[in-house]
Parts: C-alpha cells; structure tokens; sequence
C-alpha cells in the first residue's frame, strides 16, 4: 500500500516542483491518518427548566384572563320604536330610548367604572356609586344621581333631576348642574339653563315635549319613535307636544299645520316634509 502510494506522489510531483519542509512519504501517511480519524462531534445538551415554564405559564395565563376583563364587553341596544332597559354592575339603571346603544365592561367596572351611550338614556343611579358617562360629544360624571342624555348626531344635551352631574365637552371644559338645570353643548362650550327637567324623559312615557326645538331635531325624534324614514326640506321652531300612542300621520298634522307645512307620504312608506 505504501508503496503504492510513494509511486504516486513521485508521478505528481514530476509535473509540479513544490518544496516539501518535510519527506513526502510522512506527509502522505499525515494525510492517510487524518482521513481514516474517526470524527467527533460535541453536543450541547439543554436541560429544561420546569420551574421557569410554569412560572411563565401562569404569567400567560394571568394576561389572558387580564386582558379578557378588561376588553369584555355587553351591549344594550334598543332599536327605532322601542325602550329598553339595562342595570349596571353596582345596580344602578339606566333606560335607553329608542335606536340607542350602552356600551359596559362589566369585569372591569371595579377597575374603570365608565359606560358608552350613543343616543339617549335616562340614569338612575344608585347613592354613592361614582361613573362615567362617555358619548362622542362628552363625559357626565355622576354621584348619586338621575339625569337624562341626548346625545344624537351634534346635539349633546344633560338634564339633572337630583343629585349633581359635571358635564365634560372635549375641548376639556367642565361644568356642575343642579337638579331642573340643562347643559347643552353650543360650539365647545357648555350653555346652562334653568328649566323643568322632568320634560326631558317625557319620553319614558311614550310622550313628545319640545319647547323652541328646531324641526329637524323634532322629526327625528318622530322617526325614531315609529321606526320610519323623515325627509325635512324646511328650517323651523317647533313648541309642543303629543303621544306616541296617537297614528303617526295625526302626529305630523299636529306638528305641521301650525307652521304651515305638509307632509307627502312616499311609495317606500318615508314621508316628506315641506313649506306650503
């Protein structure tokens, strides 16, 4: 074998002239050794620490939980036509009008005790008990109190029956009513007025009050009531009131014939208001 492989290396290095610091046959039996060395490999062997996983385990779990808390959520929603009524974790109540939505994290109420309203409810809350109150246009803050909300389109609009409310518009300004006192939102700001409040949830007992009410928030209103579609093609104040109980077009009649209006009823049983 060795023989052989001397033969071959003299035939190579006939052709190529190197210069060898050691023979030719010791590096050639270098080589023969280092191929036929069994290779060794090192492995790394990770021990698992249990410890640590269930300490990170509970971690896991304990956001879970955490985050499902916090982000749980119940919606009351009363539809055009009809009331609805809700009661919040700390037992207060609250009566939503129609086509009216109240958002409670009911887990989290310990932590944040807020509520989302978009429409209008009427709050009945239970003595001591502290939240808020957040539409788009406001925050009400109340303690031990009952006061009514009408937060549509831009009207934002907070009437105080007992207790104290403070009324937050987002441009950050505050304000405290007293009961038969109204803040309604006015260009950011808060305008308060002395007026018999009672009228503000009038709509509880399925009756209309509007005093120096624009038309269009008075139609829709009605719309709301008797879930229909109303086109107001005109600008107006209205000061009156009626029932719901009463047919929807005896209702119009009573609010357009003093104002001399009509109303057109469409094929898609929508009705339009107009100047005569």
């Amino acid at each position: 074998m060795k023989k052989d492989n001397t033969e071959k290396i003299n035939s190579l290095t006939e052709m190529v002239e190197v210069d060898y610091p050691q023979s030719k046959e010791s590096i050639w039996n270098l080589m023969e050794e280092q191929l036929t060395r069994p290779a060794t490999k090192e492995t790394k062997v990770r021990k698992l620490n249990f410890q640590h996983l269930a300490i990170a385990a509970s971690v896991a779990i304990l956001l879970g939980i955490g985050s499902f808390m916090r982000f749980y959520q119940i919606d009351y929603t009363a539809t055009a036509g009809e009331h609805l009524t809700a009661q919040l974790p700390d037992g207060s109540v609250v009566d939503l009008n129609g086509q009216s939505s109240l958002q409670v994290n009911p887990y989290w109420w310990t932590v944040k005790r807020t509520v989302k309203l978009k429409g209008e409810a009427y709050f009945e809350v239970e003595k001591g008990k502290r939240f808020s109150v957040v539409s788009n246009n406001g925050r009400t803050t109340v303690l031990g109190t009952s006061f009514n909300i009408y937060a549509r389109n831009n009207h934002y609009e907070v009437s105080c029956l007992t207790g104290k409310v403070e009324v937050e518009v987002g441009s950050g300004i505050k304000q405290i009513i007293y009961p038969n006192q109204q803040a309604i939102l006015n260009n950011n700001s808060i305008e308060v007025a002395e007026t018999n409040v009672t009228h503000a949830t009038d709509w509880r007992n399925n009756t209309f009050f509007f005093t120096s009410e624009p038309l269009q928030r008075v139609f829709n209103d009605i719309a709301i009531a008797y879930n229909i579609n109303i086109d107001v093609q005109t600008e107006d104040i209205y000061t009156g009131s009626f029932k719901q109980s009463d047919n929807i077009e005896d209702v119009l009649s009573i609010v357009c014939v003093p104002l001399n209006l009509t109303f057109v009823k469409q094929q898609s049983g929508d009705y339009v208001i107009k100047k005569n």
